[in-house]
């Protein structure tokens, strides 16, 4: 994330690469977390995880890897502005706030990764070798 942070306006593709590689590697521990947790296998396993499968970070991944992997633009809210913005990110967003203003794309995607961490520690916490 530290890479995409500071990508120059100019180097919006590097931007939208790293931003790209970071949400198919969230999803990619996600179903690497249910292979090891043995999903359809272990009932526990199972339960929680489909307890879990509205939890707005795994909707966020598994939506966004699915379109990048299907090589489908990512989609990404741009802004236009009369303003000259000096990095990339400044350009982009996923989510605004209630008033409608753009959130901080790389800020959006470190609570979804942070939240699919959290989920990850909880699985191997929980459900390893059960």
């Amino acid at each position: 994330m530290n890479k995409a942070d500071e990508c120059t306006v100019e180097q919006n593709f590097e931007f939208e690469s790293y931003i790209e590689a970071s949400i198919v590697f969230a999803r990619s521990a996600i179903l690497r977390m249910m292979r090891k947790h043995g999903y359809k296998k272990n009932k526990l396993f199972t339960e929680w995880l489909n307890s879990i499968i509205e939890n707005p970070s795994i909707k966020f991944t598994k939506k966004n890897r699915d379109d990048i992997l299907k090589e489908k633009p990512l989609i990404i809210g741009q802004i236009i502005s009369f303003s000259q913005p000096t990095h990339a990110r400044s350009l982009y967003y996923f989510n605004t706030d209630d008033q409608g203003n753009p959130l901080n794309p790389i800020l959006t995607l470190i609570e979804h990764l942070a939240e699919i961490k959290i989920i990850l520690k909880y699985a191997d916490d929980n459900f390893i070798n059960r």
